[in-house]
C-alpha cells in the first residue's frame, strides 16, 4: 500500500498475526507460522486443534477480514481446511 516503514496494511495485517501467533505459543498449540521473503506471504499451519483454537483462528480471519474490506487490492485471505 505504502513504502516501508509507511504501509498500514502490512502493519495491521502483521499484527493479527503476531497477536495470533503469541496466543498460540502461549496455549502450548501445536502449529508452523511461515513467511515467504519473496512475495509478501504468511502460511500458518495448525497441526492439533480444539475449540478454542479455532475461535482463535476466527478471530484472526475476522480481523484480516475487516482489513481487506478497506483495502482489497492489497490484501488476499485464503483459508484451506484439511482433515
Amino acid at each position: 500500500y505504502e513504502e516501508f516503514g509507511k504501509d498500514i496494511v502490512c502493519s495491521a495485517v502483521s499484527s493479527s498475526v503476531i497477536l495470533t501467533v503469541n496466543l498460540l505459543e502461549r496455549l502450548n498449540a501445536k502449529f508452523e507460522c511461515k513467511e515467504n521473503a519473496n512475495i509478501p506471504l504468511i502460511s500458518l499451519i495448525i497441526n492439533e486443534s480444539n475449540s478454542l483454537i479455532q475461535t482463535i483462528l476466527e478471530n484472526l480471519v475476522d480481523s484480516l477480514n475487516e482489513i481487506s474490506k478497506q483495502y482489497k487490492k492489497y490484501l488476499q485471505i485464503n483459508t484451506k481446511r484439511h482433515l
